[in-house]
């Protein structure tokens, strides 16, 4: 059994009985993902959130003073 492995994407033949994703003739196409990559994605997306929403609350809060 061979395997190769490029872009996070591994090829191997169809005795990989694990395997998700698109089957091709005699071989399995599999995409990996890195827990850790989701986890930092996530992350950073929340981040990101975050910092909006405390720019929108300040943006807010000064409205509410001038009109005070």
């Amino acid at each position: 059994m061979s395997v190769y492995i490029e872009n996070n994407n591994t090829i191997s033949d169809s005795s990989n009985l694990g395997s998700v994703g698109d089957s091709i003739g005699e071989y399995t196409q599999t995409y990996n993902t890195n827990p850790l990559d989701k986890i930092v994605e996530l992350y950073e997306r929340l981040l990101k959130e975050e910092k909006e929403r405390v720019k929108t609350l300040e943006k807010r809060i000064k409205e509410l003073e001038g009109k005070a």
